[in-house]
């Protein structure tokens, strides 16, 4: 035995020093990733799913709950569910970031590749560039795509759904964690009440998507802590794999998972020298290894931080602003309740006090994604849309604000005369209708657009509106093409307007050619007086339709012509 343990031992970093060898010194194509990362991530997407019915039994067994609990939690789920389907509008708030995700997963189920389509049809992409974030709400989109068309109506009520389940996975951590159903109840209804991500859910952006795999790896790996067994870990394996590919700081799973992997060292002990848990290592290696890979490529670009920032993307110069401003965010009682501030901070000393372990791990998830984004140049929750940074914070304060409730629910009880059921259940329903209209009010309010994004969303609309009415057979130039596939047109990049073979093509196989002179040509100088300036000197343009921007001094006009070679 001792032998084999050694053996084992021995193994694990030989399979990293490998591991790293091949990544410093391997180098793949671009192609090859585009129909690498999707094929790994629909993998990772059905061992989820396979290994989710093979631990239904255990997780059940681990999970007992009061009928009166089950109902309180459905109707929390319903109200989350009619809260993120009716409130919020469902638009895009991050342009054109969400476009491509749509457009992407559309390629992926089309073509089998995760690129960006610059040239194509909604059926087929002749040509398609690297887009620099990961590729797994994309790959998730792209299944549904196959099965009931490429739409963005299917990503927005996909969203609504996953991001309405977080209430329920949050539940269920907070449940394993503490092993209280009140405390796990109140946990769920924080979370279904947090305007926040009852904006974002409305949205087909990744980054409330991201807290649901992140929270769906944490409940596999507390599943996997109770049992330890093939089923449990490779629930956890394949879930902490694809948790990780969502958005470009999701990598930060593997340092949350092993923070309470550490906390619970004791329990896997002799865990490390099975068989099993080598296998589904070397799979996790080879699932993410694509993603990996594809992040190294992407490391080298700038993320926005231009000259402005010296290209520094993450920097202790920025940790002052983004320091005072994300704080700021958690007391302002707008874009957050007050309530909800309160209610953490005191769940947070009572945690201290009965739950350190929990507490630890609970606080190393907070302090991981706060961290992260205050190092960043962007990463202020006032920065642009960038307020959709905090939601990865939510779990804990959520649960946090559960353990308080829980505690007020106690403390209520503890003057009734009689013990009845009925009276508890009573005593949870004033708590949660109490709570529910403190907050209801300040989710009212939720604008179609905010102001720093009208002029991008204007833009943005009024191209949809032209796709909609225009010849199918149309071909439009535009500098976001992604917005024009997903809404079933066909689109060219402008910034292609030098391949000459491509040019030809399109004006040989298509009637109806467009130009959509949008955003990019009036906000960005270098659009403006190369690629704009040089489609309006050589070719023959007729207006077809326009719009001003009448809330903007500038008054930018963004026009549809009809384009012809001179």
């Amino acid at each position: 035995m001792r032998k084999n343990k050694l053996a084992y031992l021995a193994f694990l970093p030989l399979v990293g020093i490998v591991y790293a060898l091949t990544f410093f010194k391997l180098s793949i194509s671009e192609d090859t990733l585009f129909y690498a990362m999707p094929a790994a991530q629909l993998i990772t997407l059905a061992g989820i799913l396979f290994f989710f019915v093979l631990c239904f039994r255990t997780m059940s067994s681990y999970i007992k709950l009061r009928t009166d609990t089950v109902i309180l939690l459905l109707i929390i789920f319903a109200l989350g569910l009619f809260l993120r389907t009716v409130i919020p509008p469902q638009v895009h708030r991050i342009l054109y970031d969400e476009d491509i995700y749509l457009n992407i997963g559309q390629t992926i189920s089309t073509n089998g590749k995760a690129c960006l389509c610059d040239f194509g049809t909604p059926d087929n992409c002749i040509y398609c560039i690297d887009n620099k974030e990961p590729s797994g709400w994309p790959s998730l989109l792209s299944v549904f795509f196959k099965l009931f068309g490429a739409k963005e109506q299917i990503a927005f009520t996909l969203s609504i759904l996953l991001n309405s389940f977080s209430v329920i996975l949050v539940f269920l951590i907070a449940y394993l964690l503490y092993h209280k159903e009140s405390i796990a109840l109140y946990s769920a209804l924080v979370l279904s009440l947090l305007r926040t991500h009852i904006e974002w859910s409305s949205t087909v952006s990744a980054d409330a998507v991201s807290m649901f795999f992140n929270c769906l790896a944490i409940l596999a790996l507390l599943i996997y802590l109770r049992k330890q067994n093939w089923k449990t870990l490779g629930f956890f394996i394949f879930s902490v794999v694809y948790a990780s590919q969502i958005r470009p700081e999701s990598f930060l799973i593997f340092m949350l998972a092993g923070i309470l992997l550490l906390l619970h060292a004791r329990k896997i002990y002799t865990e490390l020298f099975t068989p099993r848990l080598l296998i589904f290592l070397v799979i996790l290696l080879l699932l993410i290894f694509p993603n990996v890979m594809h992040l190294k490529n992407a490391s080298n670009e700038d993320w926005g931080a231009g000259e402005k920032e010296n290209g520094e993307k993450f920097g202790t110069k920025y940790i002052a602003y983004n320091l005072k401003t994300n704080l700021s965010y958690f007391v302002e009682n707008n874009r957050f309740s007050l309530i909800f501030t309160i209610l953490a901070l005191v769940g947070l000393a009572l945690s201290l006090r009965y739950y350190l372990g929990n507490t630890a791990f609970m606080l190393s998830w907070e302090l991981l994604y706060f961290t992260i984004f205050i190092l960043f140049y962007a990463g202020s929750f006032n920065y642009g849309m960038d307020v959709r940074f905090a939601i990865n914070l939510f779990p804990p304060v959520s649960i946090f604000c559960g353990v308080s409730l829980a505690k007020l629910e106690s403390m209520i009880s503890s003057f009734r005369s009689s013990r009845k059921a009925y009276i508890t259940v009573a005593i949870k329903l004033i708590i949660i209708v109490t709570i529910a209209l403190l907050v209801l009010p300040q989710l009212k309010e939720m604008p179609k657009r905010e102001i720093s994004a009208y002029d991008s969303m204007l833009s943005h609309d009024f191209a949809i509106q032209q796709v909609n009415t225009l010849p199918k057979d149309s071909m439009f130039i535009t500098h976001v093409p992604s917005m024009i596939l997903i809404n079933g047109g066909n689109a060219f990049q402008a910034n292609l307007y030098h391949k000459n073979e491509f040019v030809k093509q399109i004006f040989s196989n298509y009637t109806h050619v467009y130009w959509y002179e949008g955003f990019w040509c009036m906000h960005d100088p270098h659009q403006r007086d190369n690629i704009c300036s040089y489609l309006k000197k050589n070719y023959v343009l007729y207006p077809v339709a326009s719009i001003t921007n009448e809330v903007n001094p500038n008054r930018y006009n963004y026009t549809l012509y009809r384009i012809f070679e001179k």
